[in-house]
């Protein structure tokens, strides 16, 4: 399964480069890939169409993305 980076990386954008496409800041990418927030369904729709993934894809990359974030703090516990 996919995260958000991964999807962004194989559409061969940067984050700036996506940020632009959606008009939000280089910042909310970061916390999207992060796991640090999670995009609103205006910016999912938009994301589809950026990244060239369905709807499904990036619904279940946006629940890998958060899945590995709570790993990443339960092994920093």
């Amino acid at each position: 399964m996919a995260t958000l980076r991964q999807l962004r990386e194989r559409a061969l954008l940067s984050q700036t480069e996506l940020a632009n496409m959606l008009s939000v800041s280089f910042q909310t990418i970061y916390k999207w890939e992060h796991g640090q927030a999670r995009p609103s369904p205006a910016n999912r729709r938009k994301l589809v169409v950026a990244l060239g993934a369905t709807a499904e894809e990036l619904l279940q990359a946006i629940e890998e993305t958060m899945d590995r974030k709570e790993e990443d703090d339960r092994a920093a516990a």
